[in-house]
């Protein structure tokens, strides 16, 4: 018997995680819009914003599945940044493709005891 015989199926979410890597023409325009603050540099940045989506086999498709919320992800960026959206850039799916680089992961694990919540930050 192993020290892992005794260990639990994890369950997984029926979600696929798309992690969203804003480039450096993304803080390119951040720090344009606040030149009095430390201008920040994309090999800096440690934390993303991750996005679930329908769980969708992405494998060959990942372009196409991204089409569908290119738009939710870009604006939610956006709007992180200044909540007056006429500061923002026009979104387009050539601007967000030089902003961001997006990654998928359709294995989903959640290793925590406690439920699932929804948290609002308005």
């Amino acid at each position: 018997m192993s020290d892992f015989d005794d260990l639990p199926t994890l369950p997984t979410i029926n979600r696929t995680v798309v992690m969203e890597v804003p480039k450096q023409p993304f803080f390119d325009w951040v720090n344009a819009l606040f030149p009095n603050n430390t201008p920040i540099y994309a090999e800096n940045i440690k934390e993303y914003s991750s996005y679930l989506i329908n769980n969708e086999l992405i494998l060959h498709e990942a372009k196409n599945t991204l089409r569908k919320y290119w738009k939710t992800i870009f604006i939610e960026q956006l709007n992180g940044v200044s909540t007056y959206a006429e500061t923002w850039p026009q979104p387009s799916w050539q601007l967000f493709t030089q902003w961001f680089d997006c990654y998928f992961s359709s294995m989903v694990f959640d290793p925590q005891d406690e439920p699932l919540h929804l948290e609002s930050y308005d």
